[in-house]
């Protein structure tokens, strides 16, 4: 309930939506018991219940808001980092608040796009007339 008294009128809203909606269509998913994460930062017509896969992110963006309905609670900032692939307990951090921690998160490449344009320009065949 803190988290829900944080949020402002369009997130409640949002959030009201995607329940609703996951109601409606109940034989599809739960919303309750299902991996779920909700991007309440975005617009209610950007973010459906129906193209959520279970245990699947949205891409993370600083200042992003992601809700975990079947726990109740919001994505936490330690656990954005971990998204991307960044263990933030080897980090040498000070005292860096949640959001600050999820926008650091947000401005991060995934190690995935990193690994494959490393291995992209490591493969790649040089011209020599560009030498």
């Amino acid at each position: 309930l803190e988290f829900l008294n944080c949020c402002s009128q369009r997130e409640l809203d949002l959030l009201d939506i995607l329940h609703a909606s996951a109601a409606r269509d109940a034989e599809s998913h739960d919303s309750t018991q299902a991996s779920f994460v909700w991007n309440i930062s975005q617009n209610a017509t950007r973010e459906k219940h129906r193209c959520a896969t279970p245990g699947i992110s949205s891409c993370v963006t600083p200042g992003g808001e992601y809700f975990l309905p079947h726990f109740g609670r919001p994505l936490l900032g330690c656990e954005k980092l971990l998204l991307q692939g960044i263990p933030y307990f080897r980090l040498a951090l000070g005292t860096e608040t949640e959001v600050q921690l999820g926008d650091l998160a947000g401005n991060a490449m995934s190690l995935t796009v990193v690994g494959a344009t490393l291995l992209a320009a490591i493969c790649c065949k040089v011209s020599n007339h560009f030498l």
